[in-house]
């Protein structure tokens, strides 16, 4: 039986809960393919403030730090 020193930090992440699928996926790609992926999910990010903006640009808010105000973000 190993000891908890032992262990790897893999084996006491999937002992522990952590699905560790997606990193093991990301790493089987090439390093161009994690590249595109990560650009590919850039771009939606940069979509998704688009849409912020256009769903937002009327809404009045006095305090222009607040979270909600999509001057600040």
């Amino acid at each position: 039986m190993e000891t908890e020193e032992n262990k790897s930090a893999v084996q006491r992440a999937i002992e522990y809960g952590i699905d560790i699928s997606l990193l093991e996926n990301n790493l089987r790609l090439s390093t161009t393919e994690r590249l595109e992926k990560l650009q590919g999910m850039m771009e939606l990010v940069e979509e998704m403030k688009k849409a912020y903006v256009r769903r937002y640009r009327n809404l009045i808010v006095s305090d222009t730090n607040s979270e909600y105000s999509p001057t600040t973000h």
